[in-house]
């Protein structure tokens, strides 16, 4: 979004980290997350059993007054920090990322009567949709906010064609495309050998990517292929599980996560990236992830399970195999098949792809949505 407009416009990123690419004035940002509602369990008994008493009343609220309720929640001291900060410059125009921020944003773009744009990244109504507990405690939250802020947005940039459907079905509001590409790489892809095909993986262990699926695939894979893995332990206790299951294997390889601007480079040097993502929830469901592309700008063959949204791409460019379903045998069976031939031919496809699902070919689409009423 930066390197699309940033020679275009006098642009402000307000964020809690800054990056070294520059080219941007910049403004740190406090987190504005409310006090969690269990502060108080380490309190004496009966202090704890009088404040839990009052959270109990007071979180009634949500049902008979909710705009009151969720405001409160909203407008943390956080959020009424990063407001002061951000109201000594004059905008044109706001870009909002993540639902949460959208109260501030839309108050931000009232105030100077700017364009409001929301990057969306997930359906935020239906995002973790499959867990109980943030379906009772953060989803009617999440709602409150899209049905209040939303209709201040003039267009949603989301990633997927599912996600865009969405928004305008349940909340009445168009979507520009923009899949999370990567910036086009000099690569030509790695020479294809017949005894010994190398299988790539890359991401976070989170236990909803069931990485568990794909080590499994191993198991009934022929032997001139090998899984390499790249994983950033982000949730200890699953990782841990993982690496037990793949030290029980021969033909996997768990290797250290490297820094993004040596990803493509390591990646390079596999023949095929490795996907199976099961639709746990809506998002997954019409999930487009980075991988994908950074598959395609390391000129890998893609073999996926039949996720949506990622079909539409390999098989557009004809760069890979979709398998009959999401288990550990359909994938092992599809690879199963595959000659060096076909890998050969599926990894020369991606330098087209490459080019067309480049960054940098999607730099115009932002613009021209952001900058057409500027």
């Amino acid at each position: 979004m930066v390197r699309a407009l940033k020679d275009f416009c006098d642009i402000t990123v307000a964020a809690t980290d800054k990056d070294d690419e520059g080219g941007y004035g910049y403004i740190k940002i406090e987190p504005s997350i409310a006090k969690r509602q269990n502060f108080h369990f380490n309190y004496p008994t009966l202090l704890r059993k009088l404040v839990s008493l009052y959270l109990q009343t007071y979180n009634r609220l949500k049902i008979i007054w909710p705009s009151y309720y969720y405001e409160k929640i909203i407008q943390t001291q956080g959020y009424k920090h990063n407001y002061q900060l951000l109201s000594k410059e004059k905008y044109d125009v706001v870009i909002c990322h993540h639902a949460t921020n959208l109260p501030l944003a839309a108050k931000l773009a009232n105030a100077y009567q700017a364009t409001l744009f929301f990057n969306a990244h997930e359906y935020y109504p239906k995002e973790f949709e499959n867990d109980i507990h943030w379906v009772r405690g953060t989803q009617p939250m999440v709602k409150y906010i899209c049905e209040k802020y939303l209709p201040a947005v003039k267009k949603i940039i989301t990633v997927s064609d599912g996600l865009a459907d969405a928004y305008k079905e349940d909340y009445k509001k168009d979507s520009i495309i923009v899949p999370c590409v990567k910036p086009y790489a000099e690569l030509e892809p790695s020479v294809v050998s017949n005894n010994k095909i190398r299988i790539v993986h890359q991401g976070y262990a989170n236990e909803d990517r069931k990485i568990e699926t794909m080590i499994n695939a191993c198991d009934y894979l022929d032997d001139r292929f090998e899984l390499h893995l790249y994983l950033m332990p982000t949730n200890p206790d699953y990782y841990n599980k993982l690496i037990e299951s793949i030290y029980q294997r021969k033909n996997i390889i768990l290797h250290d996560s490297v820094s993004y601007d040596k990803l493509l480079p390591e990646l390079n040097q596999y023949d095929i990236g490795m996907y199976i993502l099961e639709p746990t929830n809506f998002n997954t469901r019409h999930m487009l992830p980075n991988k994908l592309y950074e598959f395609i700008q390391a000129r890998l063959m893609v073999a996926i399970s039949p996720s949506v949204e990622m079909m539409k791409v390999v098989e557009q460019y004809g760069i890979g195999i979709v398998t009959e379903d999401h288990t550990a045998k359909s994938m092992a069976n599809a690879l199963n098949a595959l000659t060096a031939h076909d890998i050969v031919r599926y990894k020369k496809n991606t330098g087209y792809a490459a080019e067309k699902e480049a960054a940098e070919a999607y730099y115009p689409i932002i613009r021209n949505a952001i900058l057409a009423d500027c």
